[in-house]
């Protein structure tokens, strides 16, 4: 699979870099020195033939695109940072991701369309296809006692919530 990686660094401002891997993700980052050294300015991503919102600025992630499959329970993780670490919300605040197929808890949709937003209470992500719509909401915290909902098509569902990754 061709794939490539570039850096460039211009006169005035941080290093600018694009990056590609086959068919399968592109992306661009930007990177800016502060007083503890060089961080992450802007990173964006687009899996497949699609684009993710790359021109957000509100946003240091960005994220979109089209992929195959999706193992929807692996993503949900990163909601699930160390407890010392920034929320994921200081970094991404929505994406989305146009799915062929999307695995989640031992069922698959197909032909899904999914819309994820970050706030500080938690994942929200509004799923969209020919047979299945509805929301996943899920509580920010690692130790919330809160549950999983569930919400597609007039139907509500709670799932108590797991202290290891799903499987």
């Amino acid at each position: 699979m061709p794939s490539w990686f570039e850096i460039q660094w211009p006169a005035t401002g941080g290093p600018l870099g694009r990056l590609a891997l086959g068919s399968v993700l592109s992306g661009s980052y930007a990177l800016e020195s502060n007083a503890n050294g060089m961080r992450l300015a802007h990173l964006a991503l687009s899996f497949g033939a699609g684009e993710s919102s790359a021109d957000r600025r509100d946003q240091i992630f960005n994220v979109g695109g089209s992929v195959g499959r999706l193992d929807l329970a692996g993503w949900l993780n990163l909601n699930l940072g160390d407890k010392n670490a920034k929320p994921l919300s200081e970094y991404l605040r929505s994406a989305k991701l146009d799915v062929a197929e999307l695995d989640y808890l031992g069922l698959a949709f197909r032909d899904v369309a999914l819309n994820l937003t970050v706030a500080e209470g938690g994942l929200r992500i509004a799923v969209s296809g020919p047979n299945v719509a509805g929301t996943i909401a899920l509580p920010s915290s690692r130790d919330s006692s809160e549950p999983w909902n569930l919400r597609g098509r007039g139907r509500r569902r709670s799932y108590a919530r797991r202290s290891g990754p799903c499987r």
